[in-house]
């Protein structure tokens, strides 16, 4: 009598961090359901009955990224420093993490679908609304450098968040084409030179 295979086991915290590394190293639409599969170690059918699909497995994965792969940014603006000391620590640490040898190089939710065919608009949106979301933490980081009279009361601080957040963009855009760690924290001092100081008393 043939014996029945014994069910196959496996950590789904394990696995998913198997499937970010595919979708931060290759973006969305290159990564296949079945290469998703072969490099998370598991069947077909433990993906669909464990994920649901490709973009439900890509959004919990997208969400542990952005748990333990950005949470230090957070850390750094949630410190009681003056606002500038703290984005110049971002700077250089996003440089630092950026690079790092043993991870996929740039930031997955900047490259994972940076291009993207019209019927994945709807994804795109979402991955826009969480770029969007760190542009208004530090939209409150610099409003409160503005009450602590560390900025002028006519600082436009929402321009000075999407400044700071596209330069952060393009630091993860030039990483991913080889820019050295070194080349990454002289863009960010460079960044840290148009900080508009307290000018009046």
């Amino acid at each position: 009598m043939a014996t029945r295979g014994r069910p196959r086991f496996f950590n789904e915290g394990d696995v998913l961090d198997l499937a970010m590394r595919v979708f931060w190293e290759h973006g969305y639409e290159a990564a296949g359901v079945e290469n998703l599969a072969q490099a998370m170690g598991i069947s077909m059918s433990s993906f669909y009955s464990t994920f649901g699909d490709k973009e439900a497995l890509f959004l919990a994965a997208l969400k542990k990224y952005e748990t333990e792969k950005r949470g230090y940014a957070n850390a750094i603006l949630e410190r009681n420093e003056p606002a500038a000391v703290a984005f110049q620590k971002l700077f250089e640490v996003t440089a630092q993490q950026l690079t790092r040898a043993d991870q996929p190089r740039g930031c997955m939710l900047t490259l994972a679908l940076h291009n993207c065919s019209p019927e994945l608009e709807p994804l795109r949106n979402h991955l826009n609304e969480r770029r969007a979301a760190t542009v208004d933490a530090f939209v409150v980081c610099l409003k409160t450098a503005q009450k602590k009279r560390e900025l002028d009361n006519g600082t436009d601080v929402r321009g000075l968040a999407w400044f700071l957040a596209n330069t952060l963009q393009g630091m993860s855009l030039q990483a991913r084409a080889g820019a050295t760690r070194k080349d990454l924290i002289k863009v960010g001092r460079w960044a840290m030179k148009a900080w508009p100081y307290r000018t009046s008393g």
